[in-house]
């Protein structure tokens, strides 16, 4: 009976750890840490080749450079989302392990979209390949805020239904965005890379002004 007692303990303790999302948002930070500085390998240093100019090598420098800030911010921003997120989970269930595990493949995507881009500057598939990627992570994170919010055995709170509505709206406007903007990249592919760039900072800016807004 001791010996029985004892397995039912320590497999409750295994089954407690599996469940708690600290496992979760360690692994999602080690994969955002080499995302990051995946982004800054395809930056090189400028070498003059045979023929060419320094003012040409400086040039292309440059649109790397572009890409690899606007990548990097963009990282940056759904790393912040996530730790947004999981600061309401107090468990995790099967489910959630799968779409976080989803949320970080898409994730990892980033810096080979953005060597791509640096590739193919301006290139209509090379955008529109990046403009798909924009649009799928933009659309699992609201997935994934959605279906937090939503089982109340894995939060701490209830989040209230007026915030989840607020933020709700927020997040749904980047995939919309990211979407418009890759319509447009047969027609104007410089004004799709400027809201590809764009549309990151003014969600930032708008789910930080939501969040901080009281709810009555």
């Amino acid at each position: 009976m001791l010996k029985e007692s004892e397995e039912h303990n320590e497999h409750s303790e295994l089954k407690h750890t599996l469940n708690q999302p600290m496992r979760i948002v360690t692994l999602t930070d080690g994969v955002f840490a080499i995302i990051m500085t995946l982004l800054i390998l395809e930056v090189k240093i400028p070498e003059i080749k045979s023929g060419g100019a320094l003012k040409d090598e400086i040039n292309s420098t440059g649109y790397r450079l572009f890409l690899f800030a606007m990548s990097f911010l963009l990282a940056g921003v759904y790393w912040i989302s996530h730790r947004v997120i999981f600061s309401y989970v107090r468990r995790v269930n099967t489910m959630l392990v799968w779409l976080n595990i989803i949320f970080l493949m898409i994730c990892s995507l980033i810096p080979f979209g953005a060597a791509i881009l640096g590739n193919y500057p301006h290139d209509s598939i090379a955008l529109f390949f990046y403009g798909i990627l924009l649009t799928l992570l933009a659309g699992w994170r609201l997935l994934l805020y959605l279906y937090v919010t939503s089982h109340h055995d894995l939060l701490y709170a209830p989040v209230p239904a007026k915030r989840k509505k607020r933020v709700s709206g927020v997040m749904i406007f980047a995939p919309v965005m990211f979407f418009l903007s890759l319509c447009l990249v047969p027609y104007y592919p410089t004004l799709s890379l400027i809201l590809f760039a764009v549309t990151p900072v003014f969600f930032a800016t708008a789910i930080s002004i939501v969040s901080n807004m009281p709810v009555k």
